[in-house]
């Protein structure tokens, strides 16, 4: 082989090498940047799961919260018609109370007016007597 041959074939060989090399570099860090890609995107697949599990978690929580809400204001509602109830009687109570006392001061009275009467009818029987006495 000719010497100038040789060079021009060992310098072809140096450059091929370089670039085969530089391939070679360049196809790890693509396999490296699609390692990544991959983690990364297994990773935000997960993360779209768990987020979409805690829109479902928010959303239950927000319904309890609602279902709580309408359950204390029906017991508010019941609380009120409770007391309602207690103060329509109590007042009927009251009003019975004070009836009762009309009533037995109306007793009294009919019973003095009884008395009254009575007494009235005794005068005029005695008048009656003594006119009777009286013309005699």
């Amino acid at each position: 082989m000719h010497p100038l041959s040789c060079t021009f074939y060992s310098s072809s060989f140096t450059a091929n090498h370089s670039s085969f090399s530089a391939y070679a570099e360049h196809l790890s860090k693509a396999r490296q940047v699609e390692k990544e890609h991959s983690s990364l995107t297994s990773q935000c697949a997960h993360l779209t799961e768990e987020v979409h599990h805690l829109k479902e978690e928010h959303m239950k929580i927000n319904q309890a919260h609602i279902n709580a809400i309408s359950d204390l204001q029906n017991e508010v509602d019941g609380f009120r018609k409770d007391e309602a109830r207690i103060l329509k009687d109590a007042y009927v109570r009251n009003l019975l109370e004070k009836l009762n006392e009309a009533e037995a001061v109306a007793e009294k009275h009919a019973a003095n007016a009884k008395g009254a009467i009575a007494l009235l009818k005794r005068e005029r029987a005695m008048n009656k007597q003594l006119r009777g006495v009286s013309s005699s």
